[in-house]
């Protein structure tokens, strides 16, 4: 099973890809038809991993003891 970088970084390889290449749908010889994802649905997916590796990263440095790398601000 691919970890959700490894997905994240297939997404991203797919959209480089999908670039130069606007075919959305095509059929083979053997009349087989392939659909490919639109590119909306791999954005909106690319995005929901990228809050998933974010979260992960901060819960994992939380347990490590880190710094949250965010800034709380307190005015007295």
């Amino acid at each position: 099973m691919a970890t959700k970088q490894e997905l994240l970084d297939a997404i991203d390889a797919t959209i480089e890809g999908r670039i130069t290449d606007d075919i959305s749908a095509y059929t083979l010889p053997n009349g087989q038809s392939v659909t490919k994802t639109p590119i909306a649905d791999l954005l909106k997916l690319r995005a929901q991993l990228r809050r998933e590796i974010a979260e992960a990263e901060l819960l994992a440095a939380k347990a490590d003891g880190k710094a949250s790398g965010r800034k709380i601000k307190a005015y007295f």
